[in-house]
């Protein structure tokens, strides 16, 4: 039987989009349209299976992060010792990383991009912060040096990282965590909300048993399985389409949050019995 669920992965779990922190227009849009406080809190899919449910959920969505954020948070649940816990993964990979960072003393998103968006041998764009929501478009780093740690960052990236195998290693990393859980007997669902890049990956049963089954007609082909950015956006489930473009924001509006949480319900049978 279900006692907790908890739902772990980046802006798209976390309800990005609907954070008055992050854009306080987009909220107060959808408070008007709906007649109701619309946050992040209240209507992102996890607050939504909450509800529906009555089971204890967890929300651990944090903008900008990826696997090390799912890996690291799942291994100090675990430690716990907790039964009954059932896991909802929304899986983002491509530039995204943690870094410790000693005048915070924790973890701070750090994420990269290539420059041109195709050749990382032209270098990296990079954003370090503690919170997307509260510094989007100024990171109020502690550090006077702060511009001296951005350039540190890059010159990292740029001389000591290689893409292909740090994302390949990662999604190793947590292919052995799904088979950690599965051999403990707990239950897990994932939302592929980027591509996998190891296409290895894709061909685990483990993955593909308990991914969400999203799907939409694509590039000439019916009912294709694609990753959650692509099933909003076909569906017009985006806040984007919710607005007509007043807002250009791909995250789920409302009902794309109300449509998720349904889709990952119907994979879970304990619930209905509680």
């Amino acid at each position: 039987m279900i006692q907790e669920i908890i739902c772990i992965g980046s802006s798209f779990t976390e309800g990005g989009g609907l954070n008055p922190n992050r854009d306080s227009k987009q909220s107060k849009w959808y408070s008007k349209k709906y007649n109701t406080t619309v946050t992040d809190k209240t209507h992102s899919f996890p607050a939504i299976i909450e509800n529906i449910t009555g089971i204890p959920t967890r929300n651990l969505g944090k903008c900008g992060t990826g696997l090390e954020w799912i890996i690291r948070n799942t291994e100090e649940i675990l430690e716990e010792g907790k039964h009954g816990q059932l896991f909802v993964f929304d899986c983002s990979n491509w530039g995204r990383a943690e870094l410790w960072s000693n005048d915070f003393e924790k973890y701070v998103v750090a994420n990269w991009g290539h420059k041109n968006g195709e050749n990382p041998k032209d270098g990296f764009a990079t954003h370090i912060t503690v919170d997307y929501n509260n510094e989007y478009d100024n990171t109020p780093y502690p550090n006077p040096d702060f511009k001296n740690i951005q350039r540190k960052y890059d010159i990292f990236l740029n001389h000591f990282m290689d893409e292909d195998k740090l994302l390949i290693n990662l999604e190793r990393q947590f292919l052995n965590l799904l088979y950690k859980l599965d051999a403990k007997g707990i239950p897990f669902r994932i939302l592929e909300s980027e591509p996998f890049y190891w296409e290895q990956l894709l061909k685990e049963k483990l993955i593909t048993d308990n991914r969400i089954q999203l799907r939409a007609d694509r590039d000439g082909f019916e009912n294709c399985l694609v990753t959650t950015w692509d099933f909003l956006s076909t569906h017009q489930l985006s806040i984007r389409c919710d607005s007509d473009g007043l807002f250009d924001d791909g995250h789920a509006g409302v009902e794309g949050h109300k449509v998720i949480a349904d889709l990952i319900l119907k994979t879970i049978k304990d619930y209905e019995t509680i």
